[in-house]
């Protein structure tokens, strides 16, 4: 146990990796929504004032940060004679208490921005619709598993490249991509476009959060497996 939180301490030894970085693109992200939001005045017709896809930037930077927790740190653990399981189970307590703060962060502004009346120029920034009006908790569910998915995708990619090289990430990367293109491809081609995504559409925001839950413990497994013999 101590070895595992001397790996999060290691992790956290440059705070602006989990910590600082990801709190100034949300504070970026959020100071320009409300110029934004200024500058579009308020009318009964057009209802609340959303900003778009700038409260899960923040989100998008866990993956880099997945990669960065392997590629800067694990060199260190090793020469501090640290197990990889260890710096694997420290390396993820870390992103689960990172992702954590940023689910609360959330929360907490979208109590703070329904007082506030969307601060006063009836806007949403924290308040993500579909997710908030249901709950609040499950919004900030939703986020923590976002978060974590990408975390450990990025994670994921950085032990391939450690242990078999870039030509077996590129590939891994381009199968998916094709793989992807495929289905799409599929779908228009033999019209099942529409009952895909009405499908998708079923499952609703719980079901996907469960879902996204399921897929990070798959990929954190994943990720384990060829970390146990990856060189530093």
């Amino acid at each position: 146990m101590d070895r595992i939180l001397k790996v999060v301490r290691l992790q956290n030894l440059n705070k602006m990796t989990f910590i600082g970085i990801p709190l100034i693109i949300l504070g970026g992200a959020f100071v320009l929504s409300l110029l934004i939001f200024a500058l579009v005045p308020v009318t009964p017709s057009l209802g609340y004032k959303f900003a778009g896809g700038a409260p899960v930037a923040p989100m998008w930077y866990f993956m880099g940060a997945g990669i960065y927790a392997l590629t800067l740190t694990f060199p260190f653990s090793q020469a501090m004679s640290v197990t990889r399981r260890e710096f694997y189970l420290g390396t993820m307590a870390t992103a689960a208490l990172a992702s954590i703060g940023m689910a609360l962060i959330f929360t907490v502004g979208g109590y703070l921005e329904q007082a506030f009346d969307g601060w006063g120029l009836n806007g949403r920034f924290f308040r993500i619709p579909g997710l908030w009006d249901e709950s609040p908790w499950l919004q900030a569910l939703t986020y923590f598993t976002a978060m974590m998915l990408l975390f450990t995708l990025g994670f994921v990619f950085a032990v391939i490249y450690r242990r078999w090289g870039r030509t077996v990430m590129l590939i891994v990367i381009f199968a998916i991509v094709a793989a992807l293109l495929l289905l799409g491809f599929a779908a228009i081609k033999l019209g099942f476009w529409v009952p895909m995504f009405e499908a998708i559409a079923g499952i609703g925001v719980w079901g996907w959060t469960l879902i996204g839950i399921g897929v990070t413990a798959v990929l954190a497994l994943l990720s384990y497996l060829p970390l146990r013999r990856s060189i530093a």
